[in-house]
């Protein structure tokens, strides 16, 4: 048998280097040792952190998990669709647990990248850089059909939180899984829930269609092949 060489359990330097994303909630970092792996650290100035900071009732969720409430959000989804199908859908990233940094603690996620390796394109970024093209709308309605199968419950669905993956070509949701419910379970009040999902789902259709790149048109007489 191989001698088994000890696993690095020490904190990861973070510090000085620039993040790659900055989300409402977090601060997304490359691993420096692990090119397909990210690190997302919550923000000193997100929405939990803030509330933490001000004084009186806090929710009994805020208060346990505190800053860190948005990840108990979204473990907690991540788990309940293991448990329902055995398996995570494939528009998630896999999540790998929590790892120690010199910047506090960070969840460690796989990297989703595109073609040249750098990182895959929000649907904002898309939009921003004319990449929004006629196939993004399909892929979009493919992205709400699973969401919908899997029956994960989701808090935030904007074109800030899909990026556009490769091999297979598709949408996945990098932030935004679970409810903000004030209730512990937040099935108990579905319908609520799955109005607002539908809300958000329907105004995410309307924004990508106001963004699409048009078709170039052909000169007149040709056809394509």
């Amino acid at each position: 048998m191989g001698q088994m060489t000890k696993f690095d359990t020490g904190p990861v330097t973070l510090a000085g280097q620039e993040p790659l994303r900055s989300g409402e909630e977090s601060l997304v970092y490359q691993h420096p040792r692990f090119q397909d792996l990210l690190l997302k650290l919550p923000r000193q100035d997100g929405r939990a952190a803030l509330r933490m900071q001000r004084p009186g009732f806090k929710r009994p969720l805020l208060r346990r998990f505190r800053h860190l409430v948005s990840w108990h959000l979204e473990y907690s989804e991540y788990l309940s669709a293991v448990a329902r199908e055995g398996t995570l859908p494939g528009f998630v990233p896999l999540h790998l647990g929590i790892c120690p940094t010199d910047l506090g603690p960070a969840l460690l996620v796989e990297k989703i990248c595109a073609p040249g390796g750098e990182l895959a394109p929000t649907l904002r970024d898309l939009a921003n850089t004319g990449r929004l093209d006629a196939s993004i709308p399909e892929l979009l309605e493919d992205f709400l059909e699973n969401l919908a199968a899997s029956g994960i419950v989701t808090r935030d669905i904007w074109p800030d939180n899909l990026v556009l993956a490769e091999a297979p070509r598709r949408l996945m949701l990098i932030e935004g899984m679970g409810c903000r419910s004030a209730l512990r379970a937040c099935h108990i009040q579905l319908p609520l829930t799955q109005n607002r999902q539908i809300r958000q789902c329907a105004a995410l259709r309307r924004w990508v269609a106001e963004r699409v790149e048009p078709q170039p048109r052909l000169p007149q007489g040709l056809r394509l092949a």
